[in-house]
């Protein structure tokens, strides 16, 4: 019984589409990410291959290096792969080019010529595919130069927007605390200072959005500079906690801090990380239903300093967990549309922890509760205890 085929990314249809090869797209290891049609019915022959080790009879640490040759090179070049069918070997060629990233994912295109005994590789032949491969090189880098100046479009147009937003934003937010504190009388009806109330809060929520939507055009326009500094974290994270203690008694939560003795001073931006430990919390509070419990630990393991913030909140199906970090993307969940939020917090942590050299982790059962992990490298602490 032949397993199902690999999952095709839409995004990258239009680039095998091209071709009246069979072609396909992997990534650095090895997974089919794309297939046109033609590559499609090959695949399934060989039982759905998934990836290039189920393809081809060279070893995975052969395929592992001949695709890193050529997505790391420039132009294309000839992969000498053999293919395997119902236990006989073929003997084919895949042309092979690089074309950047997919989902964070360095990917390359293979092209599968038919089988050498069946084609004669003459000259005239080699110059008709040299041409077609040119042209569709051409075709790729214009369609990511394309992709990206809509991108870096969007940015500069996301941060335009927030910044005309910001000027009448203080305004609104200024002028209601004004009010609502009675600075030069008290309102009249009552009524109205409730309604006061609500702007103020409105106002609030507004600029946290605008706040975090200039971050991530910032980071993703590559204008994000860390200002390192050394921070000593048993003294750092409890202004943290003081920050999010109000949310969590709110809604009479447990927040627990768990520090390891003699913890290294963390060479980083502290602005940045201040950011990344208030996104985690404030998500973990709003996400944990009353009655139950954040904690924050923070400990050298591996060599590496972890920073984690666990709730038992209402988790994450494992389908939408790579969606969590994709900006302004939210669980769809019944659950939590009940609670405000931009989608934002992830996506920006997950950008400050890599400008950092680290990563993200994340860790969810549905019902159970999730787990974020920041993961500094050891360069970044020194080995110097405090």
């Amino acid at each position: 019984m032949s397993r199902p085929g690999p999952p095709v990314a839409t995004s990258l249809r239009p680039l095998v589409d091209l071709h009246r090869e069979a072609a396909i797209v992997v990534d650095a290891d090895a997974a089919i990410l794309a297939a046109n049609a033609r590559a499609a019915v090959a695949l399934g022959a060989y039982g759905g291959a998934g990836t290039l080790f189920d393809l081809v009879a060279e070893t995975p640490e052969e395929i592992v290096e001949l695709l890193r040759r050529v997505i790391d090179g420039t132009g294309t070049m000839p992969v000498g792969l053999t293919l395997r069918r119902d236990g006989r070997i073929e003997p084919r060629i895949l042309r092979g080019a690089g074309i950047g990233t997919h989902d964070g994912r360095a990917t390359c295109l293979l092209v599968m010529s038919t089988a050498l005994a069946d084609a004669p590789w003459d000259e005239q032949s080699l110059r008709e595919k040299a041409a077609d491969l040119s042209r569709l090189n051409a075709q790729l880098v214009e369609a990511k130069q394309r992709a990206e100046e809509a991108n870096q479009s969007k940015t500069e147009f996301l941060a335009r927007v927030s910044h005309e937003l910001r000027t009448p934003l203080n305004a609104i937010i200024g002028f209601s605390e004004m009010m609502s504190q009675g600075m030069f009388g008290a309102i009249e009806p009552p009524r109205y200072a409730a309604y006061v109330r609500d702007i103020l809060v409105s106002g609030r929520h507004l600029l946290e959005l605008v706040n975090d939507v200039l971050d991530l055009s910032k980071i993703e326009a590559g204008k994000m500079t860390l200002r390192e500094a050394e921070i000593d974290l048993p003294m750092f994270v409890p202004q943290i906690i003081r920050l999010v203690e109000k949310a969590a008694a709110e809604k009479q939560l447990t927040l627990e801090v768990k520090l390891a003795d003699e913890l290294p001073r963390l060479s980083a931006d502290q602005r940045a990380v201040r950011q990344m430990l208030l996104n985690l919390l404030s998500n973990a509070i709003k996400f944990t239903l009353p009655g139950g419990s954040v904690s924050l630990a923070i400990a050298m393991k591996a060599d590496r300093l972890t920073i984690a913030v666990k709730d038992t909140g209402i988790g994450i199906a494992p389908e939408n967990i790579a969606g969590c970090f994709r900006p302004f993307d939210q669980v769809d969940n019944v659950l939590t549309r009940r609670f405000e939020g931009s989608g934002l917090g992830l996506a920006i942590t997950k950008a400050l922890i890599e400008l950092h050299g680290g990563e993200i982790d994340l860790v969810s059962t549905v019902g159970v509760g999730t787990k974020v992990t920041l993961l500094f490298p050891r360069t970044r602490t020194g080995g110097n205890a405090i």
